[in-house]
């Protein structure tokens, strides 16, 4: 009884950690998702020194661990001059590092839709932006939809890694109330259920899309 009462003036610091978390999961996810969308169909389409250096920080960003590209925002770009907030340099480093995971998915989707299609939408007179949005991006969606859902999951938990450099999201605000209070049970086991809460029923809805697009006979793109 002790520990629950403890925990009612936690509650509040706590659900203000949560909401930073979420505010940031969604500036990334929807940033880099229209950044990725963007890279993605230049990366389908783009030239061959335009697709090579695309491949390349892909490459990069995938070889780097993220605590790492964050450490660069936070760190390594002052050196230079270039200055933001803890939460600013936390929301860029997750949003580029979503536009480069995104555009994989986005160009996988893209050549998923066979060409033909895109050709005789052409043939039909159809501008190159117009064929691509209306004819060949709306059919890469409902394949990517899957891969676009966990990476949505996968950007929640993310945002755990910013708390080392003393963002004041969800991680963060727990480990500064288990110093105080020392319930590092109780405290963990709240963060540990809220998560399940959040990302669980995102994980079931990227696996039932799956699910039908298989049924259909279409092949599902793989998450981040």
């Amino acid at each position: 009884m002790d520990a629950l009462a403890q925990l009612g003036p936690v509650m509040p610091q706590l659900l203000r950690g949560f909401l930073a978390t979420l505010e940031l999961a969604a500036v990334a996810l929807v940033l880099g998702t229209a950044g990725g969308v963007v890279l993605g169909c230049l990366y389908a389409w783009g030239g061959k020194l335009l697709r090579a250096l695309l491949f390349a920080l892909l490459t990069l960003v995938r070889g780097i661990p993220l605590v790492v590209q964050v450490f660069a925002v936070f760190f390594v770009l002052p050196v230079y001059g270039i200055k933001f907030s803890a939460m600013a340099s936390a929301a860029i480093a997750l949003t580029g590092f979503a536009a480069l995971t995104t555009m994989e998915v986005v160009r996988g989707g893209i050549a998923a839709v066979p060409r033909e299609q895109f050709q005789a939408a052409r043939s039909l007179g159809f501008p190159f932006t117009t064929a691509l949005t209306t004819v060949v991006l709306p059919q890469a969606l409902r394949i990517m939809t899957p891969a676009l859902v966990n990476q949505a999951v996968f950007l929640v938990k993310a945002t755990s890694v910013v708390s080392l450099f003393g963002v004041t999201e969800f991680m963060f605000t727990a480990k500064e109330q288990i110093e105080r209070t020392l319930l590092g049970f109780e405290i963990m086991a709240i963060v540990w259920i809220v998560y399940t809460v959040v990302c669980y029923p995102m994980t079931l809805l990227g696996r039932r899309i799956e699910s039908r697009l298989k049924a259909r006979g279409h092949a599902a793109l793989a998450g981040p």
